[in-house]
Order: structure tokens, then sequence, then C-alpha cells
């Protein structure tokens, strides 16, 4: 995205055509568990999620239309039992559609940013050259990658490090610079960024907290700091649409903020909330629409990252499987519910 020539270039121009309400896609069985059997068990099998990243080769009105267009996502990684794959950031640099995501390690518990070229090839759209770009000791992910003034730059979720960090390109898009500090004590999780009226803001939950159910901002006149914490923090709160899913959007002059719906299970769905207030003392937003997995899709029990550029979609789903277990205890998030169907609408 460039500052300079859009607020948000992740979603470049405003996006004509949205529709007021949304054909809900089919709502998904969810496995049922309460905390003290999601893992930690002495069973060498557990419930695991799996995620992975689709492509979508429409527009995003077009998405947004019919949402069963996410069964027919390309998903781009096979299955592993070792990684799964999230997050995705998709960009366009000199012509090049380039996507960032994060690559999750069952094994370590963490995860570090990738990114790969996205091309059209005889059997769709592949990934080449592959690559590791940004790896700390601490768990990475959520990649929100940005361009000002000429030179990229790169905010992950690095909640576990206790700060918000900034990279930037020493030759984009494989090859980046030492991590800066944004924010210090701040666990931010799932940073975003949009520039709105003369301020830069910078979204994200507070992982010293339930970093699913809370929404923080701040604001600064420069990407760089410094930053000012909004008077009202935590702006949002709830399990129903707190945790950002994506860069924000421009749409008929409306600035709209996916984000996730996490009561039932993380990253169950998303939630798309109009913007109707933004200023240092105040914050108001109101949801229009919801976007839940079909359940044709192979990854039918989540959904909770979506990007665009151009006439390409990217979105991650989530499946849930047996999984044997392989590295020890490891803890499948899913939400504590009497009857996880009951209050489904917006």
């Amino acid at each position: 995205m460039n500052f300079e020539k859009e607020a948000m270039a992740c979603f470049p121009k405003e996006i004509p055509g949205l529709p007021t309400q949304l054909k809900f896609g089919d709502l998904n069985d969810i496995v049922s568990l309460d905390s003290s059997q999601a893992g930690f068990q002495d069973s060498p099998w557990l419930w695991g999620e799996t995620w992975n990243i689709g492509i979508i080769p429409h527009p995003f009105t077009d998405v947004f239309a019919e949402p069963g267009l996410l069964a027919n996502a390309q998903w781009l990684f096979a299955k592993s039992r070792t990684d799964y794959f999230c997050d995705p950031w998709l960009v366009e640099n000199e012509s090049e559609m380039v996507l960032f995501y994060e690559r999750f390690n069952r094994k370590s518990g963490r995860g570090i940013i990738c990114s790969a070229f996205l091309r059209r090839g005889t059997d769709g759209w592949a990934l080449e050259n592959h690559q590791t770009v940004i790896e700390e000791s601490f768990h990475i992910s959520h990649p929100c990658v940005f361009n000002y003034k000429e030179r990229w730059y790169l905010i992950p979720e690095a909640a576990d490090s206790g700060s918000i960090i900034i990279y930037e390109a020493v030759d984009f898009p494989f090859h980046w610079g030492p991590g800066k500090v944004l924010i210090s004590g701040f666990h931010g999780v799932d940073p975003v960024l949009v520039h709105r009226d003369g301020f830069f803001w910078l979204f994200c939950g507070n992982g010293g907290t339930d970093h699913d159910a809370n929404l923080h901002a701040f604001f600064s006149n420069s990407p760089f700091g410094p930053w000012t914490p909004h008077l009202a923090n935590p702006i949002v709160t709830g399990l129903k649409g707190s945790r950002p899913a994506g860069p924000p959007f421009f749409f008929t002059g409306k600035l709209i903020r996916p984000a996730q719906d996490c009561r039932f299970t993380y990253g169950q769905a998303l939630v798309f909330n109009e913007i109707l207030k933004l200023s240092p003392t105040e914050f108001r937003e109101s949801p229009i629409m919801r976007l839940s997995p079909p359940s044709a899709s192979p990854y039918p029990h989540g959904l909770h990252s979506i990007c665009h550029s151009g006439e390409l979609c990217v979105v991650d789903g989530k499946s849930f499987s047996a999984i044997k277990r392989l590295y020890g205890p490891s803890l499948v998030r899913i939400r504590k519910t009497k009857h996880w169907w009951d209050n489904v609408n917006v």
C-alpha cells in the first residue's frame, strides 16, 4: 500500500457495488470441546487445526456478492503434519503479485514470515521462489505490508516480544533489515494500518488480555510514530468482531474494517464493520455483514483473514482433524459454549 497515492493500496481505490446485506454461506458444525478437553491429554491423538491459504480469481466485489465463490478457492499448500499456512497479505510491485504469509511450525510452536511470487500457470495460480523473510526467536505472524515514500515496510504480529515492531525492506520482497520497536511494552496482536483524516491509525488486539476480544487503536502523524493510544482503549470489546482480519479498506467513501468472529472458535468467520466515527477521542463502528466459510470447502471450520489486490482475493481457511500427537501437548483454541449455533446473526 502506498499512502501517498491512496489511504490503502492493498485495497486500492474505492470498491463499488458492495452489497448492503450478505448472502450467508452455510454455517458449519464446529467441534464442541470445553477447555479441559482441548489438548493436554494423555491420548496420542488430539484435535488439531490446520490453516491453508486460498486464491479466489475474482474481484473483491464478486466474493461479497456471491460468497459461494469461497468454495472454489484454489488452496496453495498441501496439508502437512508439521506446518500450516495462514495470514495472507497480497501486494503488487512492478507488475508482480507478491504474497506474504505466516508459516507456523507445530514443533517449535512459532511462526515465521515467508513470501513468494504469485504467478498464473497452466493449472491455475502457483507460488514461486518461496523464501523465509523474517524469523525471530519468538513467534511472529500476520505480516502487514505497506509502501511509504517508495520504501516497503512490514509490521508483523510480534506480541510475544512484548512490543510492536517494524521492518524495512533492504531488497524487496525477500530481504529485510532488523526490526525496530514502534510501540514498546504493548503486546500487539494482528496489527493493521490505515490513514484517515490526517492521522495514521494502528489497530490491534492486546495480547496481555483476551486478545480475541479487544481492539486497541493508536494514532500518529507518521507511520513510524510516536504513537498515542486512543483515549477510549479498548475501543471495541467482545468476541464478535474485535480482532483484526486483514487490512481496512474504503468503499463508497466509507471505511470498512474486517474483523474476526471468535465467539465459538478462534477465527470462525469474518465480520465487516463500518467505521462511523474515528478521532483521537471517539470511536464508533457498526457491523454490516458476516462471511462464513461454506461447508463445501475443504477448510469449512474457519475464515480469519482476507486481502485483495487487482482481480485477486486471498483468504485463509481452517479445518479441524484428528492428528497423531507428534511433539507433545498442543492446545486447540475452541470456545466453550453450550449451543454454538445461538446468536449467529450480525
